[in-house]
C-alpha cells in the first residue's frame, strides 16, 4: 500500500503472523519521506523492522 498507514498495518499484521520476511516486504513500501515528516511513526516502523529481523534471524539458526 502507498499509505503509510496502511503499510504499517499490513507489517504489523504480518509479523503477527509469524511471517518476518514478508513484515520487510511491507516495510519497504512506506515512503523515505516518513523520516522526516513523521519522526514517532518512523521510530515506530525502526522498531518493528528490527523486531522482524531479529525473528528472521533466529528462524535461519533453527532450520537446518
Amino acid at each position: 500500500p502507498a499509505d503509510v498507514s496502511l503499510s504499517m498495518r499490513l507489517a504489523w499484521l504480518e509479523f503477527l503472523r509469524g511471517r518476518p520476511g514478508q513484515t520487510l516486504a511491507a516495510l519497504a513500501q512506506v515512503p523515505e519521506w516518513t523520516r522526516t515528516q513523521d519522526p514517532k511513526r518512523y521510530g515506530r516502523l525502526v522498531h518493528l523492522k528490527i523486531l522482524a529481523m531479529l525473528e528472521l534471524a533466529s528462524l535461519s539458526e533453527t532450520t537446518p
